[in-house]
């Protein structure tokens, strides 16, 4: 019966009594919890785990003491420097770009390391790493060894105008968190933004692993220049000189006159008789092309040149002409 009595009094005991948490000497409950909950780590600041008191959630990837966040096993942030590093077996590539990432600015870099590395522009590959790079241009970082070749680290530079993007599909670890189009915020997935419809767009995304926030704004066109080859057939073929009619101020006319190197022109009349192929490219990038042949024939300067040796040879002869009558006469 005493037995029954004194465990009943330990269970109400245990009921109607607060917890009690295990403090260190001289420390209050208040204390404890504004440790656990609100710990400022750098770059991290938020709830931390009561056991190990390390950041919980997708932040427990921030390192305190060395300021990096890991992104995936060979992709890590740096948050003091603001790189991506992309681990390979022997070395680092450090960028400000994440792999797939549209950019309207000057995209850093780095190198660490004694590994076979080399930067492609456009599929054309560069002479060395640069510190930087701010040309409009798809740029793809390429590792290789004696065995394989893998590309680390992908980004594209776009102009202001451009007609470069058709879908924004965010790189690994972001989403879009806003987007705006021509003033209007539309809908759209957390994965991918599409940009097939001409417009203006201020896009907001955010990587979920670091919290910081990325934008991108772009005027999309995808409309290619509209210049007229006047004195062309139906079949692309002329029979005299030919005229580029539209050409507008932001346009670049590159032309290739019988297969040769495509150069810049601003003469926008073709008059040699060959095979040419004319490119229009517009300030977003848009291309149109044609190709077209000219025919020989005279011009009014072959025709005016003919027609002084003509006059010539005439005058010759009469002169000619008039010596030997005179010769005759004496």
């Amino acid at each position: 019966m005493r037995r029954f009595i004194v465990t009943s009094i330990i269970l109400l005991f245990g009921v109607f009594m607060p917890a009690v948490g295990v403090y260190a000497e001289g420390e209050d409950s208040e204390t404890s919890e504004e440790t656990t909950e609100d710990t400022t780590y750098e770059g991290y600041v938020g709830e931390l785990d009561i056991y190990t008191g390390e950041p919980v959630g997708s932040e427990a990837n921030v390192a305190s003491a060395s300021n990096i966040v890991t992104i995936d096993s060979n992709v890590t942030y740096d948050l003091t420097n603001q790189m991506f590093n992309y681990a390979s077996q022997n070395g680092v590539f450090s960028c400000s770009a994440a792999d797939g990432m549209y950019v309207t600015g000057t995209v850093n870099m780095a190198v660490s390391g004694e590994y076979n590395i080399a930067l492609y522009k456009d599929g054309t590959k560069m002479d060395s790493i640069p510190t930087s790079v701010s040309d409009p241009g798809s740029y793809v970082a390429v590792v290789w060894d004696d065995n394989s070749e893998n590309q680390i680290c992908s980004f594209t530079i776009v102009t202001n105008d451009t007609g470069a993007i058709t879908q924004y599909i965010m790189p690994d670890g972001f989403n879009v968190t806003r987007v705006i189009k021509d003033g209007q915020e539309i809908r759209t997935g957390r994965g991918s933004v599409d940009m097939t419809e001409e417009g203006y767009y201020e896009i907001s995304y955010q990587c979920y692993l670091t919290q910081i926030d990325y934008y991108l704004t772009v005027n999309v066109d995808h409309t290619p220049p509209n210049v007229k080859f006047v004195g062309i057939d139906d079949k692309d073929h002329a029979r005299g000189p030919v005229t580029l009619e539209g050409v507008q101020d932001d346009d670049t006319v590159y032309v290739s006159f019988n297969e040769g190197t495509p150069k810049v022109t601003t003469d926008y009349e073709l008059t040699e008789s060959g095979d040419y192929l004319v490119m229009i490219i517009d300030k977003a990038g848009n291309v149109q092309q044609q190709e077209l042949t000219i025919f020989t024939y005279l011009n009014i300067k072959a025709v005016a040149f003919l027609l002084i040796v003509l006059a010539l040879i005439i005058g010759i002869g009469v002169a000619l002409y008039i010596s030997r009558k005179k010769l005759r006469v004496r």
